[in-house]
C-alpha cells in the first residue's frame, strides 16, 4: 500500500486522518535528491512531481486525491449493495 508512485485507497484513507499529513507531504517534496518512491502526506511520485513542477498545488493535489477516493468508495459501495440485493430479486 505505500510502495506505490500512486496512492491506493487504502493509503489515502490513512493519510487523510493522520495529523501530520501536511508536514509528510512538506517532508517528502523537500527530499528531491532521494528515493522517491511510495506514499507520503497523501501523495505520490506523480503527485510530488508536479507540485514541484508548478503545475498543481499540494492543496489542488490533496482535493484530487480525496474526490478520487470518495468516487472509488461510492462505486465500491455500490457494488456491494448490489451483490448483497441481487439475490433478492426475482424476474417474472
Amino acid at each position: 500500500m505505500w510502495d506505490e508512485n500512486t496512492p491506493s485507497p487504502d493509503a489515502l484513507r490513512i493519510c487523510f486522518r493522520c495529523p501530520v499529513r501536511a508536514e509528510c507531504a512538506d517532508y517528502a517534496l523537500d527530499r528531491v535528491d532521494a528515493s522517491d518512491a511510495g506514499v507520503l502526506g497523501a501523495t505520490g511520485l506523480y503527485d510530488r512531481e508536479k507540485v514541484r513542477g508548478g503545475t498543481q498545488t499540494l492543496d489542488e493535489v490533496w482535493d484530487r486525491r480525496l474526490r478520487m477516493l470518495v468516487a472509488h468508495d461510492y462505486e465500491e459501495a455500490r457494488a456491494e449493495d448490489f451483490a448483497r440485493m441481487m439475490p433478492r430479486i426475482e424476474f417474472v
